[in-house]
C-alpha cells in the first residue's frame, strides 16, 4: 500500500510541474502583447523583464521535475547543440570585446546581451523537453499564432481608428505593442509560415493512410475493417470531436489578417523576406518534394513571385505603374528599392 501511495504521490506531482513548466512557456509567448508605460522604453523593457522572470520561474519548475521524473530530461538535438556553440561563442566574444557589460547586459533600448541570450537558451531547453508529440507543438504554435493575431488586430484597430492608445504607437504606419512598425512586419512575416505549415502539416496527416500494427495482410484488413467502422459511427458514438476544419479555419484567418498587417506597415524588408522564404520553399519543394499537390502549388509560387519581379522592373524602368504605385504607400516604398537605399 505504502508503495502504491509513493507512486500516485510521485504522477501527482510529476503531472503538476510537467503541467506547470507547459503553461510557463505558455505564459512567455505573451511577451509580445506587453507594454509598460511607467518604464523608460515601454515597448521593450516590460517586455524583457516579463520574459526573463517567466523563463526563470519556468526553468525552475523545470528543474524539480527532471529531478523528481528523470524521463522529462532533454533529449539529445542538434537545435539545443547550435543554441549551446551560440552562446558559449556569445560568452567568448563578450569577454574579448570591448565592455563586457554591455556584452553582458546590452542596454535598456536593446535589452539583449548574453543575459538575455541564456534566458532563451533555457526557454528552448525547457519548451523542448516538456512539448515533445507532433501535436504539443501544434498547440504551442496555433497560440503563439493567436498572440500574433491578437497583435495584429489592435495594430489594425488603430490603423483605422477603431480605438486609439499611445499603447500601440503613435506611428503612422501599424505598430502595434511592439512598438516599431519593422518588428511588427517581421513577426507577422514569421507566423505567416508557421500558419502555412501547421496547414500543410494537417493536410498531408490527414491524407496519410494509419499503419497497421501488423504488416500481414490478414491483420491489415482487419485493421481497415475497424477504421471503416469507426467513420461510419456516428459523432455522438464515437465520442470523438473533429477540430481540424476550425484549426484550419484560424490558421487561414491568422494568414489573411497577419499579410494585411504586415502590407500595412509598409516593411519593404519583410516583404522580402516573405517572398525569399516562399521561393525558396518552392524551389527546394519542386526538386525534392514527394507529394504532387504541393509542387504544383510550388510551381504557381515561383510563377507569382517572377510576375512580381517582372512588374518591379517594369515600375522601376517605366511610368505605365505610376497611378497605382501612387495610390498605395507600402507601394510606393517598394518601388523605390535600390542598391544605394541603406533603410531596408
Amino acid at each position: 500500500m505504502t508503495l502504491r501511495n509513493d507512486a500516485t504521490t510521485r504522477e501527482l506531482v510529476t503531472w503538476g510541474l510537467l503541467n506547470a513548466s507547459r503553461l510557463g512557456i505558455l505564459l512567455v509567448l505573451l511577451m509580445p502583447l506587453v507594454v509598460t508605460s511607467s518604464t523608460l522604453f515601454p515597448f521593450i523593457v516590460g517586455k524583457a523583464i516579463y520574459a526573463r522572470i517567466m523563463i526563470e520561474v519556468t526553468f525552475g519548475a523545470w528543474v524539480v521535475l527532471v529531478l523528481v521524473a528523470p524521463e522529462h530530461r532533454p533529449k539529445r538535438s542538434w537545435i539545443l547543440i547550435a543554441f549551446g556553440v551560440w552562446l558559449v561563442a556569445s560568452i567568448i566574444a563578450g569577454y574579448a570585446g570591448v565592455s563586457l557589460q554591455r556584452s553582458l547586459w546590452s542596454t535598456y533600448e536593446r535589452m539583449q546581451g548574453i543575459v538575455d541570450l541564456a534566458h532563451w537558451a533555457g526557454f528552448v531547453l525547457v519548451a523542448g523537453s516538456v512539448f515533445r508529440s507532433v501535436n504539443d507543438w501544434k498547440w504551442l504554435l496555433s497560440i503563439n499564432l493567436g498572440v500574433s493575431l491578437f497583435a495584429s488586430i489592435l495594430g489594425l484597430g488603430q490603423n483605422f481608428d477603431i480605438f486609439e492608445s499611445n499603447l500601440l504607437g503613435t506611428d503612422a504606419r501599424i505598430e502595434s505593442t511592439l512598438g516599431n512598425a519593422t518588428y511588427i512586419g517581421a513577426y507577422t512575416m514569421v507566423n505567416i509560415f508557421v500558419a502555412v505549415a501547421l496547414i500543410a502539416l494537417s493536410w498531408r496527416q490527414s491524407k496519410s493512410p494509419t499503419p497497421a500494427q501488423d504488416a500481414t495482410p490478414a491483420a491489415t484488413s482487419r485493421a481497415a475493417r475497424r477504421r471503416r467502422r469507426r467513420a461510419s459511427r456516428p459523432q455522438s458514438q464515437t465520442g470523438q470531436f473533429d477540430w481540424i476544419p476550425f484549426a484550419r479555419a484560424f490558421w487561414i484567418t491568422a494568414i489573411v489578417i497577419e499579410l494585411w498587417t504586415l502590407w500595412l506597415t509598409e516593411t519593404r524588408g519583410a516583404l522580402i523576406g516573405l517572398g525569399a522564404g516562399a521561393v525558396g520553399f518552392a524551389a527546394v519543394y519542386s526538386i525534392w518534394g514527394k507529394i504532387e499537390q504541393i509542387k504544383k502549388a510550388s510551381y504557381v509560387i515561383m510563377g507569382l513571385v517572377i510576375a512580381v519581379l517582372l512588374l518591379f522592373i517594369l515600375a522601376r524602368a517605366t511610368s505605365i505603374l505610376d497611378p497605382v504605385i501612387e495610390r498605395s504607400t507600402t507601394l510606393s516604398r517598394v518601388a523605390t528599392i535600390g542598391p544605394n537605399d541603406e533603410s531596408i
